[in-house]
């Protein structure tokens, strides 16, 4: 609402005030309206004045009061002058008045998700049982809510905290690689694709037998543009998980070492050598159905 009617209602009593003032001050002086002599007429003419400014004083608490409430102002009967003319206001601005007050309709209706804390997708993204295709699924919701910046800083820190971790430089790295869905095919992509294999290199350079960084960094460099010659340093570190892998317990995710290195043969048209890393992959994993696949297309 606007201030107009409480400035008003305050200017009229400070004039008021000041009328009664000059009264009190100089006692032989009557308004205009009052005859002239006589200090019955004076006394008079306090009593009425002090009974309009008593009035126009509980007009104005009532207003504030109500504007407070946000109760729409009440319409009076005039009292006086000053009254008819605030009274006449109000009737004619009472639909912007209350238009004014009025609760939005969509402050009332029903709200949305709350937005989604980061902390919480973090806390999910540390489980240690975590699957790939839950990792996945976590960092697709974090894009949706629009928290990638937020997650690649907090990963960022956590590696300045702990340089020889290469843990956290696997995290940063994989962290980085989510820019690239944000960013799609431009030339940000390739810049994010080149902090993300930095960020895998220190994580081999503090662990040359670090399983996941190796293989991230492989996935990642088998996905750039063939114009830059990434896929065979991309073969170079999938027959490097394969020799790795002979020595380890079989784990699921070893089954894609396989998988993405007759792919990379295929791709570079050595077809035998394609062939060699399906086949090797399909008897080590028989449930595998896509290494299935691949070994029954190669002839075996």
């Amino acid at each position: 609402m606007k201030a107009l009617p409480v400035a008003f209602l305050a200017a009229a009593t400070s004039a008021a005030v000041c009328a009664a003032a000059i009264l009190v001050a100089d006692p032989g002086r009557s308004p205009a309206s009052s005859p002239t002599g006589g200090g019955a007429d004076v006394e008079t003419s306090l009593r009425d004045l002090r009974r309009s400014v008593a009035a126009l004083d509980a007009t104005l608490a009532d207003l504030r009061s109500e504007m407070r409430s946000g109760a729409p102002p009440s319409i009076r009967t005039p009292a006086g002058g000053i009254d008819e003319a605030v009274d006449a206001w109000m009737r004619e601005h009472l639909d912007e008045w209350l238009a004014r007050v009025a609760v939005p309709a969509e402050a009332v209706a029903p709200k949305g998700p709350e937005p989604a804390d980061l902390q919480s997708f973090l806390a999910e993204l540390a489980d240690p049982d975590l699957s790939r295709g839950g990792w996945e699924e976590i960092w697709k919701r974090i894009r949706e809510a629009g928290l990638t910046d937020e997650a690649v800083a907090h990963f960022e820190r956590l590696a300045e905290l702990d340089p020889s971790n290469p843990e956290a430089q696997v995290a940063l790295g994989g962290a980085y690689l989510q820019k690239i869905f944000e960013v799609g095919n431009s030339p940000e992509a390739g810049t994010w694709a080149t902090k993300a294999d930095r960020a895998f290199d220190r994580a081999l350079e503090l662990d040359s037998g670090h399983w996941e960084a190796r293989f991230a960094k492989a996935v990642s460099l088998s996905f750039w543009p063939p114009v830059f010659g990434k896929q065979r340093e991309a073969i170079e570190h999938f027959e490097i998980l394969s020799r790795q892998q002979d020595g380890m317990s079989p784990a699921p995710a070893h089954a894609e070492t396989y998988l993405y290195l007759g792919n990379l043969y295929e791709q570079l048209g050595q077809l035998d050598k394609a062939k060699e890393a399906w086949k090797k992959g399909a008897s080590m994993f028989p449930t595998n159905a896509e290494l299935a696949s691949k070994a029954k297309i190669g002839g075996f």
